[in-house]
């Protein structure tokens, strides 16, 4: 199975942007691929260099989505995955539970099929319990019951991106 990670501009041209998502999904199909995630970490400044928005990465969903589907409805669209993070002062990272929450506030999940998930534990034990004041690996299980206090079921989350921090002191 491929899923291949489409990193996209802000478009300064809306028409031109719909037209290169189509044909780059052609290609895509055209190569096997099974499904694509739309960006990468859109709640962080240094993947959303306009500086973290879920309305403005919803608008960028949705036209992907709509444009992938139209030529290959086969495809999986994927979510761009989101880092585990806090919210800076600066709003230059914005939580992924915040992000999630203004993502599916703008109508998100009718735009993607799977959810994309990057749930680093940084250096917690893979059983810590989940906590929205804490990063770990189980922090996904936050963003699942956002997904059922407003009804959204038969979405998957995919889990993206993970790995843990290790002290290299232990070897």
């Amino acid at each position: 199975r491929i899923l291949f990670r489409m990193d996209l501009p802000w478009p300064d041209n809306w028409e031109t942007f719909r037209s290169s998502i189509r044909q780059r999904a052609i290609e895509l199909a055209g190569l096997g691929v099974d499904a694509i995630e739309v960006h990468n970490e859109p709640n962080l400044g240094l993947e959303w260099p306009r500086g973290p928005n879920a309305w403005e990465y919803t608008q960028m969903l949705r036209v992907a989505y709509t444009q992938i589907k139209s030529v290959a409805p086969q495809i999986i669209v994927v979510s761009g995955g989101l880092a585990p993070t806090i919210t800076t002062s600066d709003r230059g990272a914005i939580s992924d539970i915040e992000f999630t929450i203004e993502m599916l506030d703008n109508g998100a999940a009718q735009w993607f099929d799977a959810f994309g998930y990057h749930p680093y534990p940084y250096n917690a034990e893979p059983e810590q319990e989940p906590s929205y004041d804490r990063l770990n690996f189980r922090r996904v299980e936050l963003i699942q019951e956002l997904f059922e206090e407003r009804g959204i079921y038969g979405k998957q989350i995919w889990l993206t991106e993970f790995g843990w921090l290790r002290d290299p002191g232990e070897d």
